[in-house]
């Protein structure tokens, strides 16, 4: 082999190696986000980018009110990245009226990883039909451990 050609296979290794990198931190940046400087949104539980317990609450809540009708379990998802099969977890979606909040619920608490909450298709109610909720979309850590919330003993 010519030491072009043997350049050349060492430049690609390093290409292919580099590209294979930032895919793979792309998956897992936890500062990915979209739609989540919407003004209608009052709070996202838990806040983008953060790290949280495995008992986390998955929850946005909205300084309007929305459609009831539009807060469905297709309309709430959240992912596992980091997961093996990097599966959606199964829960429920409902509105709180009154909290103007949206809770996904889910069974069991989440495992140790990087996840992806996803709001898309909520509406207003008809008397704020000319404020659009676009979808809103990040990323957050889950921890290994529960915080110890039990007060020290003196």
């Amino acid at each position: 082999m010519e030491e072009g050609e043997n350049m050349f296979y060492h430049l690609w290794f390093i290409a292919l190696f580099l590209l294979g990198s930032l895919l793979a931190n792309a998956s897992t940046d936890i500062t990915t986000a979209k739609g989540t400087d919407q003004p209608v949104i009052a709070q996202l539980t838990p806040q983008p980018g953060s790290s949280v317990s495995v008992d986390t609450a998955i929850e946005a809540q909205f300084n309007i009110d929305l459609d009831p009708t539009s807060v469905q379990k297709n309309n709430v998802k959240l992912r596992c990245l980091s997961c093996d099969n990097q599966g959606v977890i199964q829960g429920d979606a409902s509105y709180v009226a009154g909290d103007r909040r949206v809770v996904f619920s889910h069974p069991e608490p989440l495992n140790a990883g990087i996840y992806e909450v996803e709001y898309k298709s909520l509406k207003p109610t008809k008397a704020n039909k000319d404020i659009k909720i676009g979808e809103i979309k990040y990323r957050f850590k889950v921890t290994a451990q529960v915080p110890d919330t039990t007060p020290p003993v003196i």
